[in-house]
């Protein structure tokens, strides 16, 4: 492997071995897509918490890392609707594995950009947390969820979303509320951007566990 690259991916491994994070080097992609489209990429970072990310993000960003040097840095939620070159050599793709969800208040829920949908359902439908139902069967992240504005049935999570964790440019860890994601149909800034989302805190229905099973069901 060629790592030169004016020394940032030499950087970059010193970071993740300090710091007991897994990476691979010339790894294909296609495995962590839906459609399986995709070549190897020059590293490959799965990261499982939110702690992890935060950081890993905050110092890659940090050091202008895929912002104003490379190589360019891409993270990967669900992979849903995402293809990649058949070689990726200026690329490193940190994959987002968190998926924790809590319930910060009655009406109020925490989840981490990183969690499957079809996760969230799930918990949902055990814990009395209604009115996300219109997000069953949509493949992906909450993370991407997010920034696509995705929805069905007239509703998007536009509607539930209250604020967000999210990593600038700069490197920063901040909150930001919704009206900064500039929502539009299936839109928000986060679609192309280079900011990064690492929790989205939503408005839910307290409602009983067998309605909101219900309700996901149906």
């Amino acid at each position: 492997m060629n790592i030169n690259m004016n020394g940032n991916l030499e950087r970059i491994i010193e970071y993740l071995e300090k710091n007991n994070l897994d990476y691979q080097t010339d790894h294909p992609v296609e495995s962590y897509l839906t459609i399986g489209i995709g070549g190897p990429a020059r590293m490959l970072i799965p990261v499982d918490s939110e702690s992890q990310l935060r950081d890993l993000l905050a110092f890659l960003y940090g050091h202008g890392i895929g912002i104003k040097k490379g190589p360019a840095v891409v993270l990967l939620g669900g992979g849903s609707n995402v293809v990649f070159p058949d070689r990726s050599p200026d690329m490193i793709v940190v994959v987002n594995r968190t998926g924790a969800v809590e319930r910060l208040e009655p009406g109020l829920i925490r989840v981490n950009s990183g969690m499957m949908i079809s996760d969230l359902m799930t918990w949902a439908g055990e814990n009395g947390a209604g009115g996300m139902d219109f997000l069953a069967g949509i493949p992906g992240t909450l993370g991407g969820a997010a920034a696509v504005n995705a929805g069905a049935f007239g509703i998007a999570i536009a509607s539930i979303l209250e604020k967000a964790e999210i990593v600038t440019l700069d490197g920063q860890v901040k909150m930001v509320e919704n009206g900064y994601f500039d929502f539009t149909y299936r839109n928000s800034k986060f679609k192309y951007g280079k900011e990064v989302i690492i929790n989205v805190f939503l408005r839910v229905q307290e409602q009983e566990p067998q309605t909101v099973k219900a309700a996901i069901k149906d």
